[in-house]
């Protein structure tokens, strides 16, 4: 009997302390470029899309692709990615700004911001990531 229990509670705890997450959206970088990314559900970024750290361009608050590489985010939970754009977000869409390394070396923050200067953009629901495998290109 002891053992069943034990058994049991093996199985209990394996389960609660495993996080699921999901990894399925990727964004792959073309460009010879280091390229900075945000996520939001708005074609408008309300505040200054960077935190200068030492006074350069790597962001605390932001991801980042080197060139000709890819990278996934991370959201967790299984299926999390359908979940969250579709009940979470404005019109059940993600939208991805893209700011290339030299874009942000050569115009201030606060004229990014007010003028919403991006090197890229991408607004897209779950059927768009779907027909794309997920992977979002930047070029």
């Amino acid at each position: 009997m002891k053992t069943i229990l034990a058994l049991i509670l093996l199985i209990i705890v394996s389960l609660v302390s495993c996080d699921q997450f999901d990894d399925k959206l990727k964004i792959v970088n073309n460009s010879k470029d280091l390229i900075y990314y945000i996520k939001t559900d708005t074609l408008v970024f309300k505040n200054n899309p960077v935190k200068l750290r030492n006074k350069d361009t790597l962001w605390d608050h932001m991801r980042y692709v080197k060139p000709f590489e890819e990278k996934s985010i991370i959201s967790l939970g299984k299926n999390s990615w359908e979940s969250l754009i579709n009940k979470e977000l404005n019109d059940s869409s993600i939208v991805l700004y893209f700011f290339s390394d030299s874009l942000l070396k050569t115009i201030s923050f606060d004229t990014i911001r007010k003028y919403q200067i991006h090197s890229g953009v991408k607004k897209l629901k779950v059927n768009d990531l779907e027909k794309i495998n997920w992977k979002i290109i930047y070029r």
